[in-house]
């Protein structure tokens, strides 16, 4: 049986911590070709919860 990392293991346990999350969201943001749609709802997700 393989072992999981903490990652895995935050997933199965009720998702990931809420700097994990941010850096995620942060890193999709800047790195991903989003249409206008979905940036904004990025950028107001990131205002919600990480700012």
């Amino acid at each position: 049986m393989e072992k999981m990392n903490l990652f895995e293991m935050q997933a199965i346990a009720g998702g990931i911590s809420r700097e994990e999350y941010c850096a995620q969201l942060k890193k999709m943001m800047c790195e991903c070709n989003m249409d206008q749609k979905n940036f904004n709802n990025a950028v107001e997700a990131y205002h919600r919860n990480c700012m």
